[in-house]
């Protein structure tokens, strides 16, 4: 059995401006495997957010296929890519992107309510999430209440609650200082390795990126190693 968990083959993506093709993906071929931590790198506009997108269902190729544990997206129908994110990729970006009305607790609890959860059991699961990562004296405070580094490991936390097979992380320390991007680095690495999460990381952090399995360099669309 492959151990490949997610692949594109011959991805291109292209939008449109004022009828002009602006091209992004030029044709990626690129697999990941179960448990792997790959970091993706280069320059800024060279695709990497486009191809994080396309990989974690957010948006759909101009061209080729998406392959998550052999399923191609296509044969997936618009309305189950919902349910399936929700499932089996969690997401981590730059800017938090916590609900500024919501504790801690309520917003890493989120994906479980959506998933059909019930409150109390979401609660748990929650709690328990984000003790594991030394929040549990800031569960009932709002995102304005926290630092940078706190409302990051509650997006975090977010993103694993419902234990997805894929993590994808969007320039991750990018908003935070020195010492709580290294906090949050040693996190997602333990997270990794202990409960078996692929990750896949676009960033501009070497730092982060030479503690990975893998580099990938992406340039003009197209990975060059």
């Amino acid at each position: 059995m492959s151990d490949t968990l997610i692949s594109a083959e011959g991805v291109y993506k292209s939008y449109f401006l004022d009828g002009r093709e602006i091209p992004v993906l030029k044709g990626v071929d690129v697999s990941f495997k179960t448990g792997e931590i790959a970091v993706v790198v280069g320059p800024s506009g060279v695709g990497k957010s486009t191809l994080l997108n396309i990989l974690g269902a957010l948006d759909r190729p101009t061209k080729g296929e998406v392959f998550f544990k052999g399923k191609p997206y296509s044969t997936i129908q618009e309305i189950e890519f919902a349910r399936f994110r929700n499932a089996a990729i969690g997401f981590v970006f730059q800017f938090h992107h916590l609900l500024g009305e919501f504790t801690a607790l309520e917003n890493a609890i989120m994906p479980l309510l959506i998933g059909g959860h019930t409150r109390p059991q979401a609660e748990i699961i929650g709690r328990n999430i984000l003790t594991e990562m030394g929040l549990a004296d800031r569960l009932e405070h709002k995102p304005s209440e926290l630092s940078g580094g706190e409302q990051q490991r509650v997006a975090v936390a977010r993103a694993i609650v419902n234990q997805p097979q894929l993590i994808l992380a969007d320039e991750p320390s990018g908003n935070l200082d020195q010492a709580a991007g290294e906090m949050l680095t040693r996190l997602l690495w333990t997270l990794c390795h202990e409960k078996g999460h692929g990750f896949i990381i676009v960033t501009h952090n070497p730092k982060l990126a030479e503690k990975a399995d893998r580099i990938i360099e992406m340039r003009n669309g197209r990975i060059v190693s």
